[in-house]
């Protein structure tokens, strides 16, 4: 319970540091979509939330739709998570933390084929953290990104896109 209590009230603190005022517009642009490959490949999507009222953090809320692979598996991804980056020019470190459902399409059909009547899907439905840390170049004006670190479910992964 006293560990529910601090996290609790780090995530008010946190909540209380960033300026979400619409009226004020952000130091970045508000959108950005690129696609990532790894050891997953998918396409994001991101849009501004906020930023700490230092400006040494910009917080975005992302969504992504992908593949993912390893060793005799793999399927579909789905995404989700707050991305924070670091600073005001144009490079950063790059932090993500959230959510990512992958489907293991691979081990279904092996299933099914082994099976006298078909599984059901939602047994090889997983829900994973997803986390990265790296490097991205975004200038504040929008334009080119580029994404590159390690992390799950990409594990080394390379990102191209935009920000506009």
């Amino acid at each position: 319970m006293q560990t529910f209590r601090l996290n609790l009230i780090l995530i008010f603190i946190t909540i209380s540091q960033l300026s979400y005022s619409q009226e004020n517009s952000p130091n970045f642009k508000k959108n950005a979509i690129y696609a990532t490959l790894g050891l997953a490949a998918n396409v994001s999507y991101e849009r501004w939330v906020g930023e700490t009222k230092n400006e040494k953090f910009t917080f975005y809320w992302r969504n992504g739709l992908g593949i993912w692979s390893g060793w005799a598996v793999g399927g579909s991804q789905f995404v989700t998570s707050i991305t924070a980056l670091t600073g005001q020019k144009n490079s950063h470190l790059e932090f993500n933390g959230g959510l990512t459902l992958l489907y293991d399409k691979q081990s279904y059909d092996i299933g099914v084929s082994n099976a006298n009547s078909k599984p059901p899907r939602s047994e090889y439905l997983q829900i994973l953290p997803a986390i990265t840390i790296g490097y991205r170049y975004q200038k504040p004006t929008g334009g080119f990104l580029f994404r590159a670190g390690i992390g799950f479910p990409e594990y080394i992964y390379l990102g191209l896109g935009s920000s506009f």
